[in-house]
């Protein structure tokens, strides 16, 4: 499982939502946020690592997204 964080403009966490559901994505949620260009939503997906890359592919729709994925293989103390 990967945990992705993917911002994007205001009205749009809706759909990122229904595309990582499409993907099979589970624990989702979606935050309102302010990024540096005005009000946002960042959504939260954790999905199947066979998964990444078709819904990375999708989020071709969100040409305004921005993708952050958690770093694996880390220990925090």
């Amino acid at each position: 499982m990967r945990q992705i964080f993917i911002q994007v403009p205001e009205g749009q966490g809706g759909g990122v939502l229904e595309l990582a559901e499409a993907h099979e994505g589970l624990n989702l949620a979606c935050f309102p946020v302010t990024s540096d260009d005005g009000p946002a939503e960042l959504v939260l997906v954790h999905v199947s690592n066979r998964q990444v890359e078709k819904l990375l592919g999708a989020l071709a729709d969100f040409p305004d997204a921005r993708v952050t994925m958690a770093p694996q293989g880390l220990l925090a103390f």
